[in-house]
């Protein structure tokens, strides 16, 4: 009697193709969700801002200035959407969508005039969404109430006229051409951008 041995079964070499092909395609599907997930914090955050200017001028449009501002405020007047809200420890915070703070205070582009703007910060920035948001179009009217930015902290781009004389100005003009932000945006995921409006 002749026994035969019919099982079929794979080979060590075929199985480490089909393992190399899984590979290949697990680092492409986290690669397109990274970028993906970027793409949508940047849009958040665009939106963000444009809501938070515009509301926060609702709210102060009968006041003569912006004295008192602050993130405590914005969030007692329900200017800090709920999902922009966090807790740390007791205290109720706004974050962004790249997991750091935003601090909001008021701003003085004329000594001699007190909290005649405000400005507030994103923090943690990653080095890419660092250049691509100070590289906006944030309006450069003085129609628009932008005045200008700040690049981590002490580089700053302006509008129109010299905000505070003694900090280095980023070329002077917005929005900041690519080259201009990619040498302020140098951390890699500790970056921060303050926006300043009158």
């Amino acid at each position: 009697m002749k026994y035969y041995d019919n099982q079929n079964g794979r080979s060590m070499v075929e199985m480490l193709g089909v393992l190399a092909i899984v590979a290949v395609l697990s680092v492409g599907g986290i690669a397109g969700y990274s970028k993906a997930m970027a793409k949508f914090k940047i849009g958040k955050t665009l939106d963000q801002i444009q809501t938070l200017v515009t509301d926060i001028r609702s709210l102060y449009s009968g006041s003569p200035d912006y004295a008192g501002i602050s993130i405590t405020n914005l969030i007692t007047h329900e200017v800090i959407p709920n999902d922009m809200r966090a807790k740390f420890g007791p205290f109720t915070r706004a974050k962004n969508a790249f997991g750091g703070h935003v601090e909001v205070s008021t701003w003085n582009g004329n000594p001699s005039i007190t909290a005649q703007g405000f400005q507030f910060s994103y923090n943690r920035l990653d080095q890419t969404s660092c250049i691509q948001l100070a590289t906006a179009d944030w309006g450069g009217s003085a129609a628009s109430g932008f005045v200008g930015l700040f690049v981590n902290p002490y580089s700053v781009a302006q509008v129109g006229f010299n905000i505070l004389p003694d900090i280095s100005w980023a070329n002077g003009n917005l929005p900041l051409n690519l080259s201009d932000a990619a040498a302020l945006c140098t951390s890699n995921n500790d970056n921060s951008i303050t926006w300043i409006y009158r």
